[in-house]
């Protein structure tokens, strides 16, 4: 019984970040947050290990997100390079 309804949780829940992050603005989104999080760049800042830490953790919540939305971070990249070609035009 408990087993049931944690699989209808998570099924409710994957149906909600389906809802957000598979749409278009959703997926735009996702890649501005990769971009201001460190997933397209290095987290890791020299002599500052506490610094370096703060940052793989903003990394690994959006990387969650990705990795729970189906989504590849090479899409979100190309995502990100559209929109920064768009900004510049």
């Amino acid at each position: 019984m408990r087993r049931q309804r944690l699989l209808l949780r998570e099924k409710r829940r994957k149906a909600l970040y389906d809802e957000v992050f598979k749409s278009d603005t959703g997926r735009r989104v996702l890649s501005d947050l990769a971009a201001a999080n460190y997933v397209y760049a290095t987290a890791f800042v020299p002599g500052d290990p506490y610094m370096s830490a703060f940052r793989e953790g903003r990394r690994a919540v959006v990387i969650d997100l990705i990795n729970y939305s189906d989504t590849s971070i090479e899409e979100l990249m190309k995502i990100y390079g559209e929109q920064r070609s768009n900004d510049n035009s």
